[in-house]
């Protein structure tokens, strides 16, 4: 490898291996890099014995390599093509650190909606709750209080692994952010967006409008891969939707820095119905 990138080393690299899957990354110093890959000395545990190529690009000093790998990383999945990156690669079958809490086939039965969820302890969790009035019970308006609370409760035991045990290390939730122009609370899973309620989603038919929350699902799970940041469509065209019906109105595709996302826009209150229909869908 010395011989062949004897020098400027510096830049992004792509690995391919036998199983088709596909690795971006970045490096001070390729070689070094991928003798680290090779011998399992870097962020994934074990050695990759089945690496079968390998591209690399030199980028110079003064150009931000950080945000050509990410570039690389979604040209990568908008192709299609399967990566063990797990940075920015939502939905990645790679090892994790949840998988020393839960069991893999746990996760699976978990996102199937069959998980074990153990809720010893939130009753206790809940006897002071309101003793307090946190920013949310301040300043959300009354009649959206309880709807809030109702897709919260959903979320956290029907959606969310082990959620008593798991709080902090796997999920958080934001009280009142200002992430995009207010929140009245959002629901974070790692460093993702999960479930978030806006004070005002002013894009939306031309005009401010409350009442109204998103749920995130990964890129490419509701709308075509294709589909673009901002780019959105009815779920009426979506799910089998009646309608008189009116849970959700539309899905959107947002971008993260981390990845993009299918969001699905919903009535507050409405999260059981729109969960209900994602998963016939």
């Amino acid at each position: 490898m010395s011989t062949l990138i004897p020098e400027r080393r510096r830049g992004i690299y792509v690995l391919e291996f036998s199983n088709g899957e596909f690795y971006v990354g970045k490096a001070q110093n390729v070689v070094r890099r991928f003798a680290q890959h090779k011998h399992g000395r870097t962020n994934h545990d074990e050695a990759w014995k089945d690496i079968e190529k390998l591209w690399f690009m030199p980028v110079s000093k003064n150009k931000d390599f950080t945000q050509i790998e990410s570039d690389e990383i979604c040209r990568f999945r908008a192709s299609g093509k399967r990566l063990r990156n797990r940075a920015l690669n939502l939905g990645h079958s790679q090892p994790s650190s949840l998988d020393a809490v839960i069991p893999v086939e746990d996760q699976q039965s978990w996102v199937l909606g069959n998980g074990p969820y153990n809720l010893h302890g939130a009753r206790e969790g809940l006897l002071d709750f309101d003793k307090k009035p946190s920013k949310f019970f301040r300043q959300i308006p009354h009649e959206c209080r309880d709807l809030v609370l109702s897709d919260l409760a959903f979320a956290l035991t029907k959606l969310l692994p082990d959620a008593v045990e798991l709080e902090g290390r796997y999920w958080t939730i934001s009280d009142c952010p200002g992430t995009g122009g207010g929140r009245w609370v959002t629901l974070n899973t790692g460093y993702l967006e999960f479930m978030y309620f806006p004070k005002t989603i002013p894009w939306l038919y031309g005009e401010p409008l409350s009442r109204l929350a998103y749920i995130n699902t990964p890129a490419g799970t509701l709308l075509d891969v294709r589909f673009s940041e901002g780019a959105w469509a009815d779920s009426s065209d979506i799910f089998d939707v009646p309608e008189e019906v009116e849970q959700f109105s539309v899905v959107r595709r947002t971008s993260y820095s981390s990845t993009d996302a299918d969001a699905v826009l919903f009535c507050v209150g409405n999260l059981e119905n729109c969960a209900a229909y994602l998963r016939t869908s």
